[in-house]
């Protein structure tokens, strides 16, 4: 008696419900020495299903991706349709553990149809109907922020871009993206992430589907932007921010962070001109505040210490009394450059400012004093009248030596919670 197809099926389906794995191939391999059984030209498509089902536990044994990829590729020649999500998700699976980014590229572009880079329509995996892609948008996905073999993070780069092709990008899963590659030094990365975020909400109408980026994305980037001086960046997403009217109400904590980032690449002269802006609306309005002064005492800093006086001293006009933030910046800038007796004269007069003294101050003084032998007099001046504060500090490790200030470093105290 000559078995047929179906008859195989059954079999083939049996051993995959008992999870025999190695019986279900051998009866698939068996079959394919028959002349009856042609899988292929099949217009069933249960006959189909027990080949995804074929594959999705192939997929599942122990052995190693190269190892599996040969039977896969045998059933394959003989399916007569595209492998469904989760037979999809098994064979990734299988291939990220063991790095084989490149075949799972492949095995996409080979399963997945044909999509336009900027088309409207792609996989969307937050509705009901699309858990099997869910399930495998989501392995590629967390395969992107965690992967950290390939210390230029390029493999990382390559995979999300082919999850770009396939699938909406859910608009919660930018921001960790953002920050593996700004983590791994990839700002340019970051930035091309956020220009196709603003060209797919240009492009469609509906902003429910392609959102553009909002504030969390704006302000994080703005500091690490600021932080780590990547000017072509700061700059660009200035300039968004100044178009995007989804962000109609910039808030005094987005401009802070416009402005501290500006101050951290010492664009003196346009971190005035944006203080001047921010300051026409009162602190009682929710303008400027106690934060903005911080970063402009910083900013003046690099410019000279009467600027930092001049502006200290006009601190009233703004409805601004120092917190301890101001107040240590105002210091900073002292021993910055090298003025130390008004330093000591300041943190004498402590308690005028209703402030007390702490060890994180006396850090400060000492850290940010770029000159070795001024450096020498904050210690001498700690040693005779903070000497328990001073020893605490000998122990904790965090003093610093004297280097000679160079302009790529940012050695100001950053924003308010410096």
């Amino acid at each position: 008696v000559e078995l047929t197809v179906a008859d195989y099926k059954i079999m083939i389906d049996r051993a995959l419900r008992n999870q025999e794995v190695n019986l279900a191939y051998s009866l698939f391999e068996e079959s394919l020495t028959t002349s009856s059984v042609h899988w292929a030209e099949s217009l069933d498509p249960a006959v189909a299903s027990t080949l995804d089902n074929l594959v999705a536990l192939v997929a599942q044994t122990g052995e190693s991706a190269a190892e599996m990829f040969p039977r896969f590729k045998k059933i394959k020649q003989h399916m007569p349709m595209k492998c469904s999500a989760e037979a999809l998700h098994r064979m990734c699976e299988k291939m990220l553990a063991d790095a084989c980014v490149g075949d799972v590229i492949e095995l996409l572009k080979r399963e997945f149809p044909p999509i336009k880079k900027d088309a409207y329509r792609k996989i969307r995996v937050d509705l009901p109907y699309a858990a099997p892609h869910k399930k495998l948008f989501h392995l590629l996905y967390r395969f992107v922020v965690t992967y950290k073999e390939d210390p230029t993070f390029e493999t990382n780069w390559v995979l999300y871009g082919e999850i770009h092709r396939y699938f909406h990008i859910p608009y919660k899963t930018y921001l960790p993206v953002i920050e593996t590659f700004c983590e791994a030094d990839r700002l340019n990365a970051a930035m091309l992430i956020v220009r196709r975020m603003k060209m797919l909400s240009e492009l469609h109408a509906d902003s429910n589907v392609n959102p553009p980026p909002l504030r969390e994305i704006y302000t994080y980037l703005l500091r690490v932007f600021g932080d780590k001086l990547y000017e072509e960046g700061v700059v660009e997403l200035h300039e968004y921010l100044k178009m995007d009217t989804n962000i109609v109400n910039q808030d005094i904590g987005m401009q802070n962070c416009i402005l501290n980032a500006y101050s951290n690449l010492q664009k003196v002269g346009k971190a005035r001109d944006l203080f001047l802006a921010i300051s026409s609306n009162p602190k009682q309005h929710g303008g400027v505040n106690e934060e903005t002064a911080q970063i402009m005492l910083k900013t003046y800093t690099y410019s000279g210490l009467p600027y930092v006086q001049s502006f200290w001293n006009s601190l009233s006009q703004y409805g601004i009394f120092p917190d301890y933030a101001v107040f240590r910046q105002y210091v900073i800038a002292h021993t910055y450059h090298g003025n130390i007796e008004g330093a000591v004269k300041l943190v004498e007069e402590i308690d005028d400012y209703n402030l007390d003294f702490s060890s994180d101050l006396l850090l400060s003084m000492h850290n940010y004093c770029i000159e070795p032998e001024k450096q020498q007099e904050i210690a001498d001046w700690a040693k005779e009248n903070h000497k328990g504060m001073w020893a605490e500090l000998q122990q904790s490790g965090l003093l610093k030596s004297a280097t000679p200030y160079m302009p790529d470093e940012n050695l100001i105290a950053s924003g308010a919670d410096a």
